[in-house]
């Protein structure tokens, strides 16, 4: 340790012990808002304009002006910056500790950049968090915002390093300026996850999942946890830390699935079983206010005939709005998913088929096409994720399809041909056609008949489905199909997301074999379904109905209201399914030329679960 002008610098050899030390004089009373220290840290950012600009004046016509007032003129943007980001971010802070009626993260951080005078070093913040958490642990909220609160530390002392360069106290204020500005700018691109997340006690705690399925689950998810279990442990007014500890032990006392700590924070958090919330209130309130309002308008129009004319418009009027209320209230759903970092293994290996229509010689090539653009999609699954073109031929009054051989030929070669360029992974899958009841000739069930046709072949089952190209024994062990139409796209990455979020312990399908449904996890997972860019305008109908056009850049959530509140969503026929549990619920379920949209039907008897953090792209009419 050093003693110079402006204070004492720590060494990194000294700074564990000047942090412990300090941890043991901060004793928690209590806890505030951030909103206090937001609007110190604007007030201070006003200051510090008003300084620059009386700086600027005072030596714009002077030529050689001192360097720390150099160091202002130049970097302010810098500081003014950085620290509306983080009065924006400590505004967002609920719940912070006090000590003294002093908030302990502030201090933490005051402290931190008092040490080294105005260093902030990735090195020298872990030394100083090592040395803290030995006698006080942060919290999760206070770990949230120590980026934040070290900025704000930052601003603070350079503001009154610059006050004193004002008043005339010019000497020796460039090295500190120098490295405040240096701090500020290496904390606007580094990446402090991982060491914030060493800091996190509760991330620790969770790392030692007996089942061993935390510390493989993506960041996403991990956060996630964390979120559930400080809301569960404020519920039972426990510490963060506790809480984590006792999920922990509960996890290890478990069996089976009852081993992975997330049973333990999203099934029955801290051993209490979730209440299951029933759409039955759901309905009920759908029903009676459109039987109100519709009576309402009858009578204010004394037109008994109006009741039965706006029962319709009415409901959906009623429905959409308790959707939106509802939507307002209930936090978007996480599906918890795996990372995958080295691709899909074994046991999740999965067919994307994309279902699609043999119309000409042509459309084998751009079928193809589309089946190596999944490809390149999807290069970080690996080589347990395989393509397939699901191919029938059109409807028609004949047997024989005109030119028949020569489509399905065209079709096999271009697809060989993928085969032939990247060492394999490509199939097309054909079958034959059936005559129906009213005497047209097309696929049997046209695509639900396909997709169970599809798992058939590849269970080794009877079926009609015939491989025209590709190596057909390499798709033995095939568990998941993920399900495309001929006009989805599918975002970088987003297959892999998908089979990742299938293999998580907790999502896996459970199904009643008596009833032939799923029970609980999913045996259907659908992702988020946008317009692409090229069609949201193309039409007078897709300007009107589509969405926005184009792909999430920054991969939000996205809420589904069945799926937020009552952990089941739909399906629309685009999304990955299990195979297993597809051909118990649904194999020998629905008859023949009975059923016109599957879709809904699959995701009820599946129990489909909605994704919504990954997007496929869908084209409009």
């Amino acid at each position: 340790m050093t003693y110079e002008k402006h204070g004492l610098f720590v060494d990194e050899a000294h700074l564990e012990s000047f942090a412990e030390n300090y941890a043991r004089g901060l004793l928690p009373d209590g806890k505030v808002s951030g909103r206090r220290a937001s609007a110190e840290l604007r007030q201070a950012l006003r200051m510090l304009r008003e300084t620059h600009d009386a700086l600027a004046r005072q030596w714009a016509e002077v030529p050689a002006m001192p360097g720390a007032v150099r160091w202002l003129l130049d970097n302010a943007y810098l500081a003014q910056r950085e620290g509306r980001q983080s009065a924006d971010d400590l505004a967002a802070a609920a719940s912070l500790r006090c000590a003294g009626g002093a908030v302990i993260v502030l201090c933490v951080c005051e402290a931190l950049v008092r040490s080294g005078l105005g260093e902030v070093t990735e090195q020298r913040l872990r030394l100083f968090l090592d040395g803290f958490q030995r006698e006080l642990t942060l919290e999760r909220e206070e770990l949230s915002v120590l980026v934040p609160a070290i900025r704000r530390a930052l601003v603070l002392r350079l503001l009154r390093l610059y006050h004193g360069i004002e008043s005339g106290d010019t000497e020796e204020t460039e090295p500190e300026a120098a490295r405040i500005f240096s701090s500020l700018r290496w904390l606007s691109t580094a990446d402090l996850t991982a060491l914030l997340e060493r800091a996190d006690r509760v991330e620790q705690a969770l790392l030692q999942d007996p089942a061993g399925v935390y510390p493989q689950m993506s960041d996403r998810s991990r956060a996630y946890y964390r979120r559930r279990l400080t809301a569960a442990a404020k519920r039972e007014g426990l510490p963060e830390v506790k809480a984590a500890q006792k999920t922990l032990s509960l996890a290890e006392k478990g069996e089976g699935e009852r081993r992975h700590v997330g049973w333990w924070i999203l099934k029955q958090p801290l051993g209490r079983s979730v209440k299951q919330t029933r759409g039955g209130l759901y309905i009920a309130s759908n029903v009676l206010f459109t039987l109100f309002f519709s009576l309402l308008a009858s009578f204010l129009t004394r037109c008994p005939v109006a009741f039965l004319l706006l029962l319709i418009p009415m409901s959906e009027l009623v429905k959409s709005g308790l959707d939106l209320l509802l939507l307002r209230i209930t936090p978007a759903a996480h599906v918890p998913a795996l990372e995958l970092p080295d691709g899909v293994p074994p046991e999740g290996r999965t067919l994307c088929v994309i279902s699609a229509l043999l119309t000409d010689r042509n459309s084998g090539a751009a079928l193809a096409r589309r089946l190596e653009e999944c490809f390149h999609l999807s290069r970080d699954a690996g080589r347990e994720l395989r393509f397939a073109a699901l191919a029938d031929l059109p409807d028609s009054d004949a047997p024989e399809y005109p030119e028949q051989a020569e489509v399905l030929s065209a079709a096999a070669d271009a697809v060989e041909a993928l085969n032939r360029r990247y060492g394999g992974g490509f199939y097309l899958l054909t079958r034959p056609r059936r005559k129906t009841a009213d005497g047209r000739w097309s696929g049997w069930e046209r695509k639900r008949g396909a997709l169970l046709e599809t798992m058939r072949c590849l269970r080794g089952q009877e079926t009609s489905i015939t491989v025209s190209a590709g190596d057909a024994q390499a798709l033995r062990g095939t568990n998941y199909l993920l399900a495309l139409d001929s006009d989805t796209r599918l975002s970088p990455g987003a297959a892999k997301e998908l089979i990742g979020a299938m293999l998580h312990p907790l999502n896996r399908a459970a199904v009643n074999e008596a009833q032939g449904v799923v029970t609980d996890g999913y045996a259907i997972l659908a992702p988020r379904i946008g317009t692409a860019l090229s069609d949201a305008g193309k039409t007078d109908f897709s300007r009107v109905f589509a969405p926005q056009g184009g792909t999430d850049p920054y991969g939000g959530a996205c809420s589904e209201l069945y799926m937020d509140r009552w952990g089941r969503g739909g399906f629309a026929g685009k999304g990955i399914l299990n195979i297993d549990a597809y051909l118990t619920c649904m194999g020998q379920r629905v008859p023949d030329n009975l059923m016109l949209s599957h879709d809904a039907v699959e995701g009820a008897f599946l129990r489909a679960g909605f994704v919504g953090e990954v997007e496929v792209t869908d084209g409009w009419p």
